[in-house]
């Protein structure tokens, strides 16, 4: 025995058994909800279980639940931010933004989604459609504007591969 101290980076969820409880599995899905955001603010904290808890992981499961059907339900669109050229005043691009519109939860934020998309794989069907659809703004606009034929593509790094690139 020593008698240096000992320390724990532990993090605990709690729940409390009440009459809105009905089993233990109930009781332990709480604790489990209180202990994710408590592992959420850092190492060694608690955290107990209330209802906004609840709220946001019904949220975050139908987000999860929606999410691959987005794309293809046409529930994604891009929003077009100017990038300009500080020295002249003058366009020289524009960053496309992803932007989800939920039937029942309206307006989705990329905070929110975005780290879901990556976490199950859909971020590369996702970035396959905002890669097309900017490229379609793209011609589009060469059409219209008659601009030089000039791209650059910027990816996300935090997408360990990306399922196909034009050549």
């Amino acid at each position: 025995w020593s008698s240096d101290v000992c320390s724990s980076d532990l993090s605990i969820g709690i729940a409390i058994l009440g009459e809105s409880v009905k089993d233990l599995d109930e009781l332990m899905y709480q604790a489990d909800l209180a202990l994710y955001r408590a592992k959420e603010s850092g190492r060694g904290r608690y955290r107990f279980f209330d209802d906004d808890l609840n709220v946001d992981a019904k949220r975050i499961g139908t987000i999860r639940r929606d999410l691959a059907n987005a794309v293809t339900g046409g529930n994604f669109y891009l929003e077009y931010q100017p990038k300009l050229d500080l020295r002249t005043g003058l366009l020289n691009g524009v960053e496309a933004l992803a932007r989800w519109r939920h039937a029942s939860l309206g307006e989705v934020p990329p905070a929110e989604f975005i780290p879901l998309a990556e976490a199950s794989g859909q971020i590369l069907m996702m970035s396959d459609w905002i890669f097309d659809e900017a490229c379609q703004m793209a011609r589009r606009l060469k059409i219209l504007l008659g601009q030089p034929d000039r791209k650059s593509t910027r990816l996300n790094s935090s997408h360990s591969s990306v399922s196909r690139m034009p050549s």
